[in-house]
């Protein structure tokens, strides 16, 4: 089986302090965890740079819409990569837009930096949707776009990354 490369482009946040919301530390360990959960897949993901950083302060005024405009804004999306946006703060729901693809110019995944840091299963489910992974539910999408919504699910039921398989386009 040919080994699939993955470069994962981190882009956190500092705070009022000067404080990183991720350490190379923390990404390093994320990864390591990550690449053990996909490597049945011949997944292997890596950063292909230094985390790039935005200062947080802009982003505590404006909804999270807007938050995560203006996150992008300061920090680019890098080209061919799957681009994760960890900001400090919550109010980040998660998600990942388009499956990434090579042919792409990114993918963005976006969270808090403590659900990256500290939820494998989150981190997981997030990277099977931004490498075009659906769940086996029926799930809403917005006309035109590939963004997958696990919102709404009966009775809050919880999904994780095993719920997740491929699947071609209606």
């Amino acid at each position: 089986n040919e080994e699939h490369l993955v470069p994962i482009q981190i882009h956190a946040t500092i705070d009022a302090n000067g404080n990183p919301s991720i350490t190379d530390e923390e990404v390093e360990s994320a990864l390591v965890k990550l690449n053990i959960s996909f490597k049945g897949g011949n997944f292997t993901f890596y950063t292909p740079g230094p985390i790039s950083i935005a200062d947080d302060s802009s982003l505590d005024v404006l909804d999270t819409q807007a938050k995560y405009n203006k996150f992008r804004e300061l920090s680019p999306p890098v080209a061919k990569a799957i681009n994760y946006y960890l900001p400090s703060t919550y109010g980040f729901a998660p998600s990942a837009s388009s499956p990434f693809s090579p042919l792409l110019d990114h993918t963005d995944v976006s969270m808090s930096a403590a659900t990256f840091i500290i939820s494998s299963s989150t981190r997981e489910h997030e990277t099977g949707h931004a490498l075009g992974l659906f769940h086996t539910f029926k799930s809403t999408t917005t006309a035109g776009q590939s963004h997958v919504s696990c919102g709404g699910l009966p009775n809050g039921a919880n999904v994780d990354r095993f719920e997740l398989v491929i699947r071609e386009e209606d």
